[in-house]
């Protein structure tokens, strides 16, 4: 995509927004992965802040995969008995249920 791009050239095709996901695996920022496609950061703002945008669902999609994707590596290995996979494991889950209580408390599940 050129740097002409303006909103009105969004969405991206399905090719792109398995980049996108891509992008997101490897902890690419979503102003980055925005100037990957060549688009002007207010349009690209724009088009991944709509309601529905599928664009921050492909972001959000690409980021969640690599992260559990990882984590389930580690819990294999932690199963296997590799005590540092372990470790790493739990700090991420722990880390995980206190992310979980916040946004229930948020939510008023709680």
């Amino acid at each position: 995509m050129s740097s002409e791009n303006s909103a009105s050239s969004l969405p991206l095709s399905d090719e792109e927004l398995e980049q996108v996901e891509q992008l997101a695996a490897l902890n690419y920022t979503t102003n980055e992965v925005g100037r990957f496609f060549g688009i002007h950061l207010t349009a690209w703002k724009n088009a991944y802040e709509a309601p529905g945008s599928r664009i921050k669902a492909a972001y959000e999609r690409g980021d969640l995969k690599a992260r559990a994707t990882t984590e389930m590596a580690m819990y294999e290995n932690a199963e296997k008995g590799n005590i540092t996979a372990y470790q790493l494991w739990k700090k991420a889950s722990d880390e995980k249920t206190v992310e979980n209580i916040k946004q229930r408390l948020i939510n008023g599940e709680l």
